[in-house]
């Protein structure tokens, strides 16, 4: 029994460390992060604009330098000011910023970070803001996972469709567009629309007929569209996806289903064997491109 009893309590603390470090990140790692890549840093205060006025002021900038217990150097790039004082006021403020995570394997993440701090030294301009600030950064209180890619509307995207597919996607390319071709000249099935997309997945809008199948578990799709982007028109963007949400609206025969592309084709190739290009972790170079030349930034993507 006193055996199990330490290995418990060796459990515990051990169980306690993890939980400690997944809500608890190092801080010093995480500053150097937005260091380096020369994050956007917004800082929030109720600061004096002189002995009788002050203002609610939000800095943008950057961390140039990090220091022992937790501090940094801030450089003020821009600042917007407002009458209001819902701020903390100075010489507390809060700080937000983001920075992109990259795992062994290579897939990337977007975390957001923000939290509480203390304004340790100021050096002010003529009009009294600061120009660089000296801060003493809490652990963060809010830590967010964003989206890596911008979900964007986009009026170059054309006729999409959509299959359920098994775990091994068309091999042919002879095959393949047979089978799109015989898709579109389906007149009774029912075509999905865009929501919005980007280039690591896309939201559509189904019907009726899909509800109960898109509600299921592990599927694979075949989610395909056409781009007038002025080069050859017959030549679809292809992509196989996996399911990642889906909605259905109680009031009406409608759908929310919510797609990760997971390989895109790539038609470059002469013969009739297709290739595939892992999309996983990176998004669509192509569609990227694509999305940048004519969107519309979605009003629920960001």
């Amino acid at each position: 029994m006193p055996g199990d009893r330490r290995e418990r309590m060796v459990f515990m603390r051990n169980f306690e460390s993890e939980i400690y470090q997944v809500w608890r990140p190092e801080l010093d790692d995480v500053i150097q992060r937005a260091i380096q890549s020369r994050s956007a840093v917004h800082i929030k205060s109720l600061l004096p604009l002189d002995k009788c006025n002050f203002a609610d002021a939000t800095l943008i900038g950057r961390f140039s330098a990090i220091y022992a217990n937790y501090q940094a150097q801030f450089l003020v790039d821009a600042f917007d000011l407002s009458p209001t004082s819902n701020f903390p006021a100075a010489p507390e403020c809060e700080y937000l910023f983001q920075v992109d995570n990259v795992a062994p394997k290579g897939a990337k993440s977007r975390m957001e970070y923000g939290g509480r701090a203390f304004i340790v030294d100021s050096e002010l301009k003529k009009n009294n803001l600061p120009s660089g600030l000296l801060l003493r950064l809490s652990f963060p209180s809010s830590i967010k996972r964003l989206r890596l890619h911008a979900r964007c509307q986009c009026d170059r995207v054309m006729m999409p469709g959509l299959m359920l597919i098994d775990q091994n996607p068309p091999t042919g390319r002879r095959k393949l567009l047979a089978l799109l071709a015989h898709y579109y000249q389906d007149q009774k099935r029912p075509k999905p629309e865009i929501v919005n997309i980007s280039a690591g997945g896309a939201c559509l809008r189904t019907y009726d007929a899909y509800c109960q199948k898109f509600l299921g578990a592990d599927e694979n799709y075949l989610f395909f569209f056409f781009t007038n982007d002025g080069q050859d028109i017959k030549t679809p963007h292809v992509f196989i996806c996996k399911k990642v949400g889906a909605f259905r609206d109680q009031k009406s025969s409608n759908a929310g289903l919510r797609l990760k592309f997971i390989r895109e084709l790539v038609w470059t190739r002469p013969e009739d064997d297709l290739k595939w290009r892992d999309v996983d972790s990176t998004g669509s170079a192509v569609l990227k491109n694509v999305l940048e030349q004519s969107a519309t930034p979605s009003q629920t993507g960001k």
